[in-house]
């Protein structure tokens, strides 16, 4: 889902994953390892998508994206940081979905 604060846009995990009834276990003790029906999933696109997923499964609810942007490229511009931050969701979709 995403929602508009004034400018800001919101990033929740309910946008990455859990749309559907197929269940997701994220396992985040040792690698990071994403389970579905009971079958691990195979690994992340990058070490970035990885702890942007750990990130948002760990603190569910809405995040600023510039505030998401700063947490993970902060030394990049917000238009840079916003173009990464996209690239990322849409690799975890892909991944995330059935």
């Amino acid at each position: 889902m995403r929602a508009q604060t004034g400018e800001t846009q919101l990033v929740t995990i309910m946008e990455l994953a859990f749309q559907n009834e197929h269940r997701c276990r994220i396992e985040l003790l040792g690698p990071i390892r994403l389970i579905r029906n009971d079958q691990a999933q195979a690994r992340f696109a990058t070490q970035k998508a990885e702890s942007l997923l750990a990130y948002l499964a760990l603190r569910a609810g809405p995040h600023p994206r510039e505030r998401v942007i700063d947490l993970f490229w902060p030394d990049m511009d917000l238009p840079d940081g916003r173009n990464n931050l996209s690239t990322t969701l849409v690799s975890l979709r892909r991944q995330l979905e059935p």
